[in-house]
């Protein structure tokens, strides 16, 4: 019985560490969803999950924003590369298109 229990806290541990992860915790800025793209990914994931009720959630804005920077910028495209990071690159990046 014991297991049983644990098992259910930690099912419902992982459950909430999730909807905290997916927009119902801390705002993922675009900076952070193109510094970690594995962050990126989980949120285009949970936002296309349902598109519809969570196309405004604010990491669903910025994941959006941050991928359409990935898409169309060249000058982004030179800060991935070597299965690498250039996160200097990104700071620059982020700077220039903020003005």
């Amino acid at each position: 019985m014991p297991r049983i229990q644990a098992y259910r806290l930690l099912v419902a541990a992982a459950a909430l560490s999730l909807l905290a992860a997916c927009g119902q915790g801390k705002t993922t800025t675009v900076g952070e969803f193109l510094h970690t793209p594995v962050l990126l990914q989980d949120a285009r994931v949970f936002c296309m999950a349902s598109p519809g009720e969570r196309s405004q959630l604010p990491n669903c804005v910025n994941s959006n924003q941050a991928l359409a920077y990935q898409m169309e910028s060249s000058r982004l495209a030179r800060c991935y590369t070597n299965n690498s990071i250039d996160h200097a690159c990104i700071d620059e990046f982020l700077e220039k298109v903020s003005k």
